[in-house]
């Protein structure tokens, strides 16, 4: 009990005794005329304090209401609050982790880079299946990380981007009108595409966003210059051009190769536009 209600029953309690001695002094006729006066007023009394503690009462629950709602809020905020600790501490925790294991997959890649290459009767198939067994990264996760590209662009990267992870299936080719394909067969589109294109992208990616530090071959760094004017050409999205992939297989490129790109098109692979006379390839698979 609070310490108004405490002195409101205190009065309560004096108004009853005051009551009842009034009631034993109305035998004295003399008093009666006074008595009767103080007992009006002390009904008026009486009734103001009743509508006094009843007013003081609800205005204890309704502040008692007030506390529990605020208290409720200021419980969920803080659950909000630490919520959103909670996950910028994991989302911290996951990039920590995430840098920890890309630092490792170029670290090992830097490591197998200067080791000497064996030439062997299984090397053609050793490529077909090469961007499935290496290492992925995302371009962002390469991007933020410090000691990117200490490698030789010359050689073939020991790791690929998860944006150029893209199989076809048989049943993918066999969409494509036989007018387009000619004698053009699956594995021979599925070969171009594993063993051409999806390497070309990555090699070109891998030094467009490589530090500009870590590159020191001359040649390296005249093909980056040119990449990073190239970006201009399709702001935001990943192409390659004619001469990338005539670099990749060292010869121009044929009739036939055009006819696998229009192939690769049609299986919206690929995506082909000119922008000042230079014919863009913009990867379209898997796009967002």
């Amino acid at each position: 009990m609070s310490a108004l209600e405490h002195t409101i029953d205190d009065c309560l309690e004096k108004v009853a005794l005051l009551e009842d001695f009034i009631a034993i002094s109305l035998r004295n006729e003399k008093l009666k005329p006074e008595i009767e006066e103080i007992t009006s007023n002390i009904n008026i009394i009486h009734q103001s304090m009743f509508e006094v503690e009843k007013l003081v009462r609800e205005n204890i629950d309704d502040m008692e209401e007030r506390y529990r709602l605020v208290m409720s809020r200021m419980q969920q905020q803080q659950m909000i609050i630490m919520d959103h600790l909670i996950k910028q501490r994991q989302q911290k925790l996951q990039k920590r982790n995430e840098e920890k294991q890309l630092k490792s997959i170029l670290k090992v890649n830097a490591h197998h880079i200067n080791e000497p290459v064996v030439a062997s009767t299984s090397t053609s198939a050793s490529k077909m299946t090469s961007h499935h067994a290496s290492p992925q990264v995302t371009i962002e996760e390469y991007k933020r990380t410090p000691s990117n590209g200490q490698k030789s662009i010359l050689k073939p990267i020991p790791f690929s981007f998860l944006e150029f992870s893209v199989y076809i299936t048989r049943q993918q080719f066999e969409t494509i009108p036989r007018y387009m394909c000619g004698r053009e067969t699956f594995e021979e589109l599925k070969h171009f595409l594993e063993n051409v294109i999806i390497p070309c992208f990555n090699e070109k990616y891998e030094l467009l966003h490589r530090k500009k530090a870590n590159i020191r071959n001359p040649n390296e760094f005249q093909l980056w210059q040119l990449f990073k004017q190239q970006t201009s050409y399709v702001p935001g999205r990943n192409f390659i051009t004619p001469g990338d992939i005539s670099r990749k297989i060292n010869k121009m490129m044929d009739k036939k190769l055009q006819n696998r790109i229009i192939m690769l098109r049609h299986l919206s692979i690929l995506q082909e536009i000119r922008v000042s006379n230079i014919v863009c390839y913009i990867w379209t698979a898997n796009a967002t």
